[in-house]
């Protein structure tokens, strides 16, 4: 069998590992990132907080004087990755919740004597989610992920039909479309796999055919694309 066309539209470096992941299954893969992750400087702000909150692991990125200082706190990631991202980056009492953050802030809040005060290692582009009683959530941007145009051999292989895309975020669900649809491409020539369903909904309908990973990892995400192996 013949490998696949694969767009991989995350953000590097994660992109790069995942393209030689599809390499060594025999798939041609084109790094096409559509948004790219800057960190932000950032200090610890004042107040006693009992446990950090973290959406994605691109928060543990910047400014290791402060975060050495944060990671003396329990810590509450979303989903495995971001709780990996955690402990390298120092963090020492990780639990992994599911969700996003309205979930999450929704969870700790329903523990019994759980913490009160959280801090919250955010993106500057997130949806605000709103905070439960008794919870008092302090904001502290660590940095940014600004829009990345399609790359253009990403283009063209839309533009050929037959390749996939993967896609690990809404947000790069809605950078998809939106660079389709200024380019004047055809979403009925493109595949897509997505890593959850709130990923494929933020992507709509329209596509050659859509997946949905069994779990938020990557190995379901490349088994919904049927890209296991080419070889």
């Amino acid at each position: 069998m013949s490998g696949r066309t694969v767009l991989v539209t995350r953000p590097q470096p994660a992109a790069g590992r995942t393209a030689r992941a599809l390499a060594a299954l025999g798939h041609r893969a084109i790094v096409a990132p559509l948004f790219t992750i800057m960190p932000l400087p950032w200090r610890m702000p004042p107040g006693s907080f009992d446990a950090v909150v973290l959406t994605s692991a691109n928060a543990t990125a910047a400014s290791p004087d402060a975060l050495a200082a944060a990671a003396r706190l329990k810590c509450f990631a979303v989903g495995a990755q971001t709780a990996a991202a955690a402990r390298a980056a120092g963090f020492r009492a990780v639990t992994p919740l599911g969700g996003r953050a309205e979930a999450m802030f929704a969870e700790i809040a329903a523990m019994p004597g759980g913490p009160r005060h959280l801090l919250y290692l955010a993106g500057r582009r997130r949806t605000n989610a709103p905070v439960p009683e008794p919870l008092s959530v302090t904001v502290v941007e660590t940095y940014d992920a600004p829009p990345l145009p399609l790359d253009p051999a990403a283009a063209a292989a839309i533009a050929q039909g037959g390749a996939s895309a993967l896609l690990y975020s809404e947000r790069a669900a809605i950078e998809l479309v939106g660079e389709v649809e200024r380019l004047g491409l055809d979403r009925a020539a493109l595949t897509i796999a997505a890593l959850s369903l709130k990923v494929a909904r933020a992507a709509g309908h329209g596509w050659a055919a859509v997946g949905t990973a069994a779990e938020p990892t990557e190995a379901a995400l490349f088994a919904a694309a049927g890209l296991a192996s080419s070889r």
